[in-house]
This record gives structure tokens, C-alpha cells and sequence, in this order.
């Protein structure tokens, strides 16, 4: 007797029943997506942190201690380390980077260096122009920022500058980095705790609900009941659901990274 419950249909028998030009219509929006995604603009990140390295000051007890660098008296002496990122999928030349402090302090010296190379990064030759023939103001003008120009930098590489700053009183500097790269965006990342290059609050949010999944996926489809068993594999889940979020959003980086 046959089964009178009719066969279900295929995937492909459903999309042979399509009209051809619905078919061309997603065909088309498709590729115009995937086009504008490859296409996108990429991001240059960055960070900085800043630590006081001298300052100057009065003290009854004591009396006065003063700061020199190389001779020449300063107030107030801050170490500066700013990383610059290729964050995109992109592999860049020429980029130049502005790192400037606006009337939060002086710099006083600055070296570059990109990841994985020993070159120091050199500085800008238009930038070294302008003090041809400046005027002491203007100088002071262009000591409150740099400009350095790298001359390549690969996908996912990181450039370190490292800065002296003088400011007058005890506040930290704060510097801004920018760069007008062709079809680049700079983007400012707080510098916050981190985990496998991850920041902790990203995997945590990602870490939570994928380890939920996995617990849930093998209380479901386990066979025998183990009660002890299956709360130490939650606790272990727990234990290490920050690793397993940031674990994921690096290989979400790099599949998006073969896709780009």
C-alpha cells in the first residue's frame, strides 16, 4: 500500500518554481550588497596612555626641584604612547598620522615605530618644512603637534609612537590622532582591559549567551541524566565564558577579514 502522505519538496524544487526575473532581482541586490561591503571604508584605531615622568615644583621643606631635558628647563614632563591600528582588510602606504596636543601641552620628542619591523617612522617632510624660517611663535605653534608619515602598513598592523610632552601645570595631556587617508576612518578606542586582544566587556556580552547555547545544546541531546555532571560542565562553562567570547570574536574578525 503506498504512503498516502505526500513527499516533501526540495530546496532546489522550491527555487525551480521561482519566477526567473524574481531570481535576477536578489541576484542583482546581492551583488550590489556584497559590492558596497567590500568597498566600505576601513577603520584606523587608536589608543593612548599617558604617564607622568618629572615635575617641577617648590617645597618649603625641600626647597625647589627643577626638570631639564637635554638643557633646557621644563615644568612639567609626561611620557606619552599612543598605538595606531590598521584595523580594516586593506594593506595602506603613505599613511600620515597627526598626533596633536592643542594647548594641553609641548612635545618635546617622538619616535614611531611599526610592529614587526625596525624602522623608525619618519617624520613628515612637509610637516619638517614649515619650521624653515618660522618664527618663534610659530614654532611653539608647531611644537604643540606632530606629523609623521608610515610608509606601510599591512592589514591588522600596529604602529607605536612614543612621545615626551611638557605641559606647565600637573594635568595630563591629551592628545588627538587623525588621519586623512583615502577611503579610511579614524576611530578613537578607549584603552580598556582586554582579553586574547579582546576588550572584556565585548566578550563577556558574547561569551554569556554562546555558553548558555552549549550548556542548553547538552542538557538537551545528552542521553543519560547526570546531575553532578552536568553542573560542573556549567560551572566550567562559567568559568570560562569570557575566553569562549573572545575567542569567537576573533574568528568573526577573521572571516570577515577572508571575506574582505
Amino acid at each position: 500500500m503506498a504512503d498516502p502522505t505526500p513527499a516533501s519538496k526540495t530546496f532546489i524544487e522550491y527555487l525551480s518554481q521561482l519566477s526567473p526575473i524574481f531570481l535576477l532581482v536578489v541576484g542583482g541586490l546581492v551583488t550590489h550588497l556584497w559590492s558596497r561591503y567590500r568597498s566600505r571604508t576601513g577603520r584606523l584605531t587608536w589608543r593612548a596612555w599617558h604617564s607622568p615622568v618629572a615635575v617641577a615644583a617648590d617645597y618649603p621643606q625641600l626647597g625647589r626641584v627643577t626638570v631639564q631635558f637635554n638643557g633646557m628647563p621644563v615644568n612639567h614632563l609626561h611620557h606619552t604612547r599612543v598605538e595606531f591600528t590598521n584595523d580594516s582588510s586593506r594593506d595602506l602606504k603613505e599613511v600620515e598620522v597627526m598626533l596633536s596636543f592643542g594647548s594641553t601641552g609641548h612635545v618635546i620628542s617622538s619616535t614611531g615605530v611599526v610592529e614587526g619591523t625596525l624602522a623608525i617612522v619618519p617624520f613628515d617632510t612637509d610637516y619638517l618644512g614649515l619650521y624653515a624660517n618660522a618664527t618663534q611663535q610659530q614654532i611653539n605653534t608647531l611644537n604643540t603637534y606632530v606629523v609623521h608619515r608610515i610608509p606601510v602598513l599591512n592589514r591588522r598592523q600596529k604602529s607605536t609612537f612614543t612621545m615626551l610632552v611638557a605641559r606647565d601645570d600637573t594635568s595630563s595631556p591629551q592628545v588627538t590622532v587623525s588621519s586623512n587617508h583615502l577611503g579610511m576612518r579614524t576611530e578613537f578606542l578607549p584603552a580598556t582591559p582586554e582579553l586574547f586582544g579582546v576588550p572584556v566587556t565585548l566578550a563577556l556580552l558574547v561569551g554569556l549567551p554562546a555558553s548558555l547555547a552549549c550548556a542548553l545544546l547538552v542538557v538537551r541531546f545528552q542521553h543519560h541524566s547526570h546531575r553532578y555532571l552536568t553542573v560542573a560542565f556549567a560551572w566550567l562553562l562559567g568559568t570560562v565564558c569570557m575566553s569562549i567570547g573572545a575567542e569567537l570574536v576573533r574568528l568573526g574578525k577573521q572571516f570577515l577579514r577572508i571575506l574582505g
